[in-house]
């Protein structure tokens, strides 16, 4: 046991924070269209027939709506597409699904165009039960048969045919099937393979980010694979969406009714560089009536996804998996994300907006640090008192306990004082943990030395790995380390000093320097916002103590409450009893030896 009961509970405040980061990051690891954004439709032009036999492209942003004719013509392995402002499919004219999905106003860390399906490693099956047996498409060729200003039409040797419609500024495309005497009771099933092509530089918190996320009916939570291993699902429910989730992209499939049930896998190698993971499903469904599907092939972009109607937005991780921390969220939901949508208004740098917002969630926690700052000013005056107390009672531990809490008890001082503020800022550096790395737009933005606001900012590449911390030196994260050491020895002035309470001050140390190996590789966005909160923290701590609280009249109020009569709460009545029977415990058992 400590000898002053301050440093106990101070310790216990740290230890409770640190126990509730481990169990974060331990739990951490484990659409209507969309609304419309301007685009160029002043050049409108027919897509001259020829020109869809040999490679059918169609932009619905720049044609018009006339109905093209096209003799069914097959042409094997043949591409064809649409697309719009936004992305541009491709379709192959053997199986006739979706080969290529280009989106086309974002690029990768090597200025690549985004590709969320590649025909090199994207397979599609769909089979339809019929009264002349089971129809499929991957074997089936596929030939142009009708084409509007967004939409093309294909039919198959085996009678399957397939619509594909893209609206303009839009990310989702529809699909509608047409088979010929179908069984109605019979059984429709979608499957596919494939393969997420890197579009961020740190491929390894990419993975972290990509999984298979599915919400099934009369549902409001969102499930998913395992983030960090390989893994597979049987979803035996009925199923509103699957959605194949990177990082800040997502290729999700809506059926117009429910998918009745559903086979997932996600698979992946640690050392694989060419791929993020594997996806692989069987999606069923036993309403032939409604041969629709929909596919999302965009950003998971808040802005976009919030007004979607298939709740598609669920898909952005904005709180902790853990069940008792998804109410995170609403930090995120109601302040964070509207804080950066006002002020992105007005300013185009990230840095400055990650500034102001700061600054503002520093200002609303004000009140909460006060208290904090003035429970160590009131400490540090009962320093003497404390210490004369610990000269009285020598190595009786128990009555020295029961005798500082008589003396905080007339003080007015409460040990917790300095601990509960910073429990209760939690879970908004929580949310702001699960905030920076989903924010699509911190992607690719500049920041001082930072190239990409939305991974770690890289100034020294290491010839060797070190666990844990990686081989790469952050800038932000070493800063943060050393203003977080700052921060501690400055609040450290405040308090007692005693051998006990160095000890207590050393474990504070140690935190910091878990956080520079556990932080090295987290966005620079994120370490750059804990570095200003120290910055800040120092900055408020200096000016808080110098100007709004006087040593004097802290002392003062010490020493009135003392002259008031005292009454004890029925908690501190009960630990001061159960103090005096452990002290007469004590005696007793000496007595008896």
């Amino acid at each position: 046991m400590f000898k002053e009961i301050f440093d106990k509970n101070t310790l216990l405040g740290i230890a409770l924070i640190g126990l509730m980061v481990a169990l974060y990051f331990k739990f951490e690891n484990k659409l209507a269209p969309a609304p419309i954004i301007t685009a160029d439709t002043s050049s409108v032009k027919q897509t001259p027939q020829s020109a869809l036999v040999a490679s059918t492209s169609i932009d619905s942003s720049k044609t018009n709506k006339d109905t093209s004719k096209v003799s069914a013509t097959i042409v094997p392995n043949q591409l064809y597409s649409i697309e719009n402002s936004l992305v541009k499919i491709e379709f192959n004219s053997k199986g006739g699904a979706i080969a290529d999905a280009i989106l086309k106003k974002y690029t990768t860390s090597e200025n690549k165009p985004v590709v969320l399906f590649d025909k090199s490693n994207n397979q599609w099956n769909y089979s339809f039960p019929s009264n002349t047996g089971v129809l499929e498409s991957k074997n089936a060729d596929f030939s142009v048969v009708e084409t509007t200003s967004n939409s093309i039409k294909l039919k198959a040797t085996n009678g399957l045919e397939v619509t594909y419609v893209l609206d303009s500024n839009s990310y989702y495309v529809n699909q509608y099937w047409s088979v010929p005497n179908y069984q109605k009771n019979g059984l429709a099933k979608v499957q596919f393979e494939t393969e997420l092509i890197p579009a961020e530089a740190d491929i390894k918190r990419e993975r972290m980010y990509s999984t298979i996320n599915f919400l099934k009916d009369h549902d409001d939570v969102v499930e998913k694979l395992n983030m960090t291993k390989n893994d597979d699902k049987e979803v035996k429910e009925p199923t509103k969406w699957i959605s194949l989730t990177q990082q800040f992209f997502n290729a999700s499939i809506v059926p117009a009714k429910s998918f009745t049930k559903s086979s997932i896998k996600s698979f992946y190698l640690e050392d694989e560089k060419n791929y993020v993971k594997k996806y692989s499903a069987t999606l069923e469904n036993n309403d032939l009536d409604s041969l629709k599907y929909q596919y999302f092939l965009g950003p998971n972009s808040y802005s976009i996804l919030k007004h979607d109607k298939n709740k598609l937005v669920k898909i952005i991780p904005l709180s902790p998996d853990f069940v008792l921390m998804r109410w995170v969220k609403i930090f995120n939901e109601y302040f964070i994300i509207p804080l950066f949508d006002f002020f992105s208004q007005f300013l185009s740098n990230y840095g400055l907006i990650i500034f102001l917002v700061t600054l503002i969630v520093k200002l609303i926690l004000t009140p909460l640090s006060f208290k904090t700052f003035k429970s160590g000013v009131a400490m540090k005056i009962l320093k003497p008192e404390l210490e004369a107390l610990r000269k009285k009672t020598g190595d009786d531990q128990q009555k020295y306990a029961l005798e500082q809490s008589k003396i905080f008890n007339e003080a007015g001082v409460n040990p917790l004082g300095g601990c509960l503020p910073m429990l209760l800022q939690m879970p908004i550096l929580f949310a702001l943990y699960s905030f920076f790395p989903s924010s699509l737009e911190l992607r690719h933005e500049h920041f001082l030395w930072a190239q990409d606001l939305s991974t770690f900012d890289n100034i020294l590449t290491l010839p060797f790995t070190i666990p844990v911390y990686g081989n790469h030196v952050s800038l932000f994260t070493l800063l943060m380390t050393l203003t977080q050491i700052g921060t501690t020895l400055y609040s450290q002035r405040l308090q007692p000093s005693s051998p006990q309470a160095d000890q207590m001050k050393m474990m504070t140390y140690i935190m910091p320097i878990m956080f520079l190996f556990m932080f090295n590789s987290l966005p620079a966005a994120m370490t750059y916002y804990y570095l200003l909160q120290n910055v800040l923290s120092i900055l408020q701590q200096w000016s808080v103590t110098k100007f709004f609280i006087s040593e004097d009249k802290v002392r003062a109020e010490i020493e009135e409450h003392r002259k008031k009569p005292k009454k004890q709460g029925g908690f501190q009545q009960k630990m001061q009893e159960m103090m005096q029977q452990a002290e007469e415990a004590k005696k007793l058992q000496q007595n008896k030896k």
